[in-house]
């Protein structure tokens, strides 16, 4: 269906139009009294000083003004903040915002009035500011399919961060913690970003608010090798009846060249331990002494070797 528009239709259609616009012109320029919430940013803090305390990130002010002005500043207001300089009221610790309505209104452009201010005092509690390097500790719960298992060490990058803040907090503090990540079994190498978890007080800054990481996975494997066992601890001269040991053990796909490369003795080293005898044994116990850092579960068959003292 098609509707056709006459010419008194447009006229009407542009009076109407033309009613509206004045009628709004109206309506803003009358004066008005409204609540608007503005952030605040805090400016020229005393060197070497932080402030300990929370201070609050918006103010929320009851205006009057004219319906232009305050459409205005309520889109201006939404991308640029009031600062608030701390410097003037580093001596009495606190500032009376009530008292100060000039200086937002002169930051508002002194065509609006600014009624009243809330909260109506803002606290300043300054302390000794601190600088330290922390080390980053990556939270949370990472299991690792069976089958599987991690590759060297979790990577974190940066591993540690500049903290700044209250010394009495800051120089307590140990570790910057991530917030918490949580996987469930994985079979692959995992990596991306977590953000920091918040600091202990609202005063401590981080210079970053995420890190880097990477939990390297790869699939392990089982086998063994024999290798030669040696005597440690013995206040007489003894003879093993066992003189190799099996070791049977888990390791990373990626490391069975280095193993199926190398003399098992470069890289174990297996020990009858006899400082572990206890009074009438005949056998003594095998103990692992030498062994590369990404070998798991690993095991030594027999447990226990005979042996005979050559001189009694």
């Amino acid at each position: 269906m098609r509707f056709l528009f006459t010419r008194n239709t447009y006229i009407f259609l542009l009076c109407v139009f033309i009613a509206m616009v004045f009628w709004l012109l109206t309506k803003l320029s009358k004066e008005y009294s409204t609540e608007m919430d503005v952030r605040v940013e805090y400016v020229n803090i005393p060197p070497q000083k932080v402030v300990r305390n929370k201070l609050p990130g918006k103010l929320t002010l009851i205006v009057k003004g004219s319906g232009w002005e305050l459409l205005r500043q309520q889109l201006m207001l939404s991308s640029r903040p009031i600062h608030i300089d701390v410097r003037d009221f580093a001596k009495s610790g606190r500032m009376l915002t009530n008292n100060y309505r000039n200086l937002f209104e002169a930051q508002l452009g002194d065509r609006l009035e600014i009624v009243r201010i809330s909260p109506s005092e803002i606290s300043f509690s300054f302390e000794k500011k601190s600088s330290r390097k922390l080390p980053v500790h990556l939270s949370g719960n990472i299991e690792i399919n069976p089958q599987y298992g991690i590759d060297g060490a979790i990577r974190i990058e940066p591993d540690s961060i500049e903290v700044t803040g209250p010394a009495s907090v800051v120089d307590t503090m140990t570790a910057v913690r991530t917030e918490a990540l949580h996987f469930e079994p994985i079979s692959k190498t995992e990596k991306g970003k977590v953000a920091l978890a918040a600091p202990p007080l609202s005063g401590v800054q981080y210079e970053l608010d995420e890190i880097r990481y990477e939990i390297p996975v790869v699939q392990y494997t089982e086998t063994s090798i024999k290798v030669p066992v040696e005597i440690i601890n013995s206040e007489k001269e003894a003879l093993l009846l066992n003189k190799e040991a099996e070791l049977s053990f888990q390791l990373p796909l990626n490391k069975m060249e280095e193993i199926e490369g190398r003399a098992p003795a470069e890289l174990f080293t297996v020990a009858a331990d006899f400082s572990l005898l206890q009074a009438g044994d005949s056998t003594v116990p095998l103990v692992s002494e030498a062994a590369p850092p990404y070998i798991r579960n690993l095991k030594i068959k027999p447990e226990r070797a005979a042996f005979l003292y050559i001189n009694p």
